[in-house]
């Protein structure tokens, strides 16, 4: 009797550890067509661990062109906006750019046609200068009494002289106001800047999001159940399942 209780255990015993050892085994390479039915928050279905996102390029992606990293991520959702917000503001810069342009231009052709100036090849520091001054002349002795030499203008394609000190100052006002739409073009690319730098944190955090959601589902579990051993005993299941 007792022999036979033995050998019952002995075969239960046996049982469980093959239960086990097959549960385990079906973990590592059964178990990946079962975890397909699991949904994944913010992942495909058909998605796994080893398609996990880099964050790295998420971010590199975003820097070039914002949205992109979002739609790598998977989050192209929020991710739409930065690329719209992109857009928009290039179309901005080139308005500013282009109607600075216009300003100037149409300034430069008034000091030509009022005080007999020269643009090509001046620079920036030209345009002050012809709209601070009646003429050459009265810059000239400006900078002689104030010592400064080497801002002396010399060359004589640096000549002007105004009409009128009205006409001066209305080159004046509208180099000012030329200035003021340049410098919102470069507001604008300081924007662009900040929205890429966003696009990157927002995609860099949706990467992470993601392989998280993936992470998520890699874990052990251990259930134990009864089952009915041989010659009609009674046992204990032990399970061990890896998910991926």
């Amino acid at each position: 009797m007792k022999r036979s209780l033995f050998l019952s255990g002995l075969l239960a015993a046996s049982f469980l550890v093959a239960a086990g050892q097959e549960k385990i085994r079906h973990a590592f390479i059964v178990n990946e067509s079962a975890e397909s039915e699991h949904v994944v928050p913010n992942a495909p279905q058909s998605y796994s661990y080893a398609d996990r996102k880099s964050v790295t390029l998420a971010v590199v992606y975003s820097l070039l062109l914002p949205g992109m990293g979002e739609w790598y991520a998977g989050n192209f959702e929020s991710g739409k906006y930065s690329l719209i917000a992109d857009a928009a503001l290039w179309g901005t810069f080139a308005a500013f750019r282009i109607d600075g342009g216009w300003i100037r231009s149409d300034d430069h052709a008034f000091a030509m046609e009022h005080s007999g100036a020269s643009f090509a090849g001046k620079g920036d520091q030209f345009d002050v200068d012809i709209g601070n001054y009646l003429s050459t002349a009265a810059y000239n002795e400006s900078k002689l009494q104030q010592r400064q030499f080497d801002q002396l203008y010399l060359d004589p394609s640096y000549a002007w002289s105004w009409d009128s000190d009205a006409d001066r100052q209305k080159f004046k006002d509208t180099r000012i106001r030329s200035d003021a739409i340049y410098q919102s073009a470069k507001f604008s690319i300081a924007a662009l800047a900040v929205n890429r730098l966003l696009s990157a944190f927002a995609a860099g955090r949706a990467a992470a999001a993601f392989n998280r959601s993936l992470r998520a589902e890699e874990d052990w579990r251990i259930e134990v159940a009864p089952i009915a051993g041989p010659l009609g005993g009674q046992g204990l299941s032990l399970e061990l399942e890896k998910h991926f």
